[in-house]
Formats: C-alpha cells, structure tokens, sequence
C-alpha cells in the first residue's frame, strides 16, 4: 500500500483565483513539523491560524483561500484539525483515518 502523500478536499463552490483559473478540489500536502513550527499554539489553534496553514499546504495565498464559502472553509479545518490538537490542545498526528477525504498516493492511485 502506497504512502498518502496528500488529502483532498471536494469544494462545493468552485474556487476562483486570479487569472481566471478554478479550482474544483483542494490538495492538501500532508503537515510536516516545518509547518507546525510556524503556527504559536498555546491551548487549541484558531480557525485564521488553520486556514493560513491550508493555504500554504494548497500552495495558495491567504487572500485566495479566503474566498473559498464558509462551508469549504469548516470542511477544511476538520480536515487539518487532527493534526493539530488533541482532546488537551496539544500538537499531535492523528492515530485514526480522517474523514471526508480522498488521500492520494505519490502514484496518484
């Protein structure tokens, strides 16, 4: 069985970006220490933290991935909150499959 590499995140509204593009889905690369290195957790952190750390893990700016609806934007940070904190508010990995999520193998299958 192949690494997951990355999650995927059906939008319900397509997002726009400048340029024209839209994107359908979101593709989230998997949080490494380097991105949790950068967030100030002290308790649980806040949804503008989460939502910036999707935007880098999107390759997307934070303007950009403000557009997304709030629906997509709640979808998101359930997505990433696993990795994040736990029932104490500390900064763990998830031991248990996350839900609403498509993973993707390095292969794409």
């Amino acid at each position: 069985m192949a690494a997951i590499t990355s999650l995927k995140v059906e939008l319900s509204e397509p997002l726009k970006l400048a340029g024209g593009a839209e994107l359908a889905e979101l593709t989230l690369q998997l949080p490494k220490a380097r991105h949790l290195r950068t967030m100030k957790v002290s308790g649980k952190p806040d949804m503008g933290m989460i939502l910036d750390l999707a935007a880098e893990l999107a390759g997307l700016t934070p303007a950009e991935i403000d557009e997304i609806c709030a629906a997509d934007a709640m979808e998101v940070v359930g997505v990433l909150s696993p990795f994040l904190v736990k029932d104490g508010g500390t900064t763990q990995s998830p031991s248990s499959p996350i839900p609403s999520t498509s993973p993707q193998s390095p292969s794409g299958i």
